[in-house]
């Protein structure tokens, strides 16, 4: 009997524990999806499409993008202002998407030339361009002295109304100390 009872005040003890952890750990609910996002970061790359290999995205794959989350999101972020990404401001305008167009920079100068005017173009021709970022990481990757990217900004800077800045790690220690105010 002294077993039994032992036996049962042990199940009691941990049917007890497993119903304290089991409430303790009860599932929450997830809050809510915002029914419409501030921006994203959109490169309509497809499947097995590398920008890398020059494998772009056709307009209308960009544009079926774009027909996404038109009513989703205020507006986009891109990288690139030449081939078919070249296009998204314009496609976004449709879809009453404003856009950040980013330039991409590298080691590759001409390529920089391209993307810098790119976005000069861009920014000048497309009422829904509300910001411009020049490079992307290219002082982390050490693509960039500070001194020339500061050089591209300048540029940019003068040929457009929008505020111009780049995309680059805040606790860069290269920039820190002489980051300027966007004019």
């Amino acid at each position: 009997m002294k077993r039994l009872s032992g036996l049962l005040i042990g199940a009691l003890f941990a049917m007890l524990t497993i119903a304290a952890w089991g409430f303790a750990n009860r599932p929450s609910p997830e809050p809510a999806w915002p029914s419409r996002i501030q921006g994203f970061a959109f490169q309509p790359y497809q499947k097995d499409q590398d920008a890398q290999r020059g494998d772009l995205p056709t307009l209308e794959q960009i544009d079926s993008d774009l027909k996404l989350l038109a009513g989703k999101t205020q507006a986009v972020r891109t990288y690139s202002t030449t081939g078919t990404p070249a296009q998204i401001p314009a496609m976004a305008a449709k879809h009453g998407i404003a856009v950040t167009v980013g330039a991409w920079l590298n080691r590759d100068h001409a390529a920089n030339d391209r993307e810098v005017e790119g976005a000069i173009r861009l920014a000048k021709l497309n009422k829904n361009v509300t910001r411009v970022l020049v490079g992307n990481e290219t002082l982390l990757r050490g693509d960039f002295a500070f001194e020339d990217l500061v050089a591209q900004l300048d540029r940019v800077r003068k040929e457009v109304k929008q505020p111009v800045s780049t995309a680059e790690m805040p606790a860069a220690p290269c920039i820190q100390p002489s980051l300027r105010p966007l004019t």
